[in-house]
């Protein structure tokens, strides 16, 4: 894990959802005013639906201040190791290949994924394509300390990783969604009775998203909402 990044900057609604759902505030907002010209009292959101959001803001707190204090401290301090495995350069003259032509003189470094390519092509050329002048086997001898050098770092940084994925840091994050997932769901999911419902279901998936719902299930009970604000059957 090389990255501080979590899966909440992954968890959004499709463009189509997000502009479904603003068409359906702009209904809210219609169905606001309308209500407001015949005299409706003001509304709260009810408390059913507040006491939802509630939930969801307390799992979502508990989960940024674990990212905070756990995940992104131990995602740099992975960073800071694999950052400290050395890497390898080695310069070479160039040399004269089969078709007698002269190559430039060429660094291998670990750090340049296509020189440790190159370095691979090089030990793996067959006898035939290889000459005798000295600076090729100077440059293949580099090659090959390269790729040694190249497996040894591969190894270190997989070491790292394992010793990363064995704290857990994962499951313990997995196991923080749990509760913002199913707030979500049922904040989606709850019968709206009125235009502050509505606005407040709205501005919730506006704010958040989810990656683990339908957004075309979405949209069918936003419309239900709307159908049953505006006097139709859900």
């Amino acid at each position: 894990m090389t990255t501080s990044t979590t899966r909440r900057s992954l968890l959004r609604l499709g463009t189509g959802a997000l502009a479904y759902g603003a068409g359906a505030a702009a209904v809210a907002g219609g169905l606001a005013l309308a209500g407001e010209a015949k005299g409706a009292e003001p509304l709260t959101v009810s408390p059913a639906l507040s006491g939802l959001l509630d939930q969801y803001a307390k799992a979502d707190a508990v989960l940024c201040q674990w990212y905070k204090d756990v995940w992104n401290p131990a995602v740099e301090e992975n960073r800071t190791a694999q950052e400290a495995i050395p890497h390898t350069r080695i310069s070479v003259p160039g040399y004269r290949n089969v078709l007698d032509e002269d190559t430039p003189p060429y660094t291998f470094d670990t750090a340049n994924p296509y020189a440790v390519s190159r370095a691979k092509s090089i030990m793996s050329t067959p006898t035939d394509l290889q000459t005798a002048d000295p600076r090729w086997q100077e440059t293949r001898r580099a090659a090959r300390r390269l790729t040694i050098a190249n497996r040894w770092r591969e190894r270190k940084l997989a070491r790292i990783d394992r010793a990363f994925e064995a704290r857990g840091l994962q499951q313990q994050e997995d196991k923080l969604w749990v509760p913002i997932h199913a707030a979500t769901d049922a904040i989606i999911a709850f019968p709206v009775a009125h235009v502050l419902d509505l606005n407040a279901k709205l501005a919730h998936m506006e704010q958040v998203g989810t990656c683990e719902s339908d957004p075309d299930e979405y949209q069918r009970i936003i419309r239900d909402d709307v159908r049953r604000l505006s006097g139709g059957e859900a």
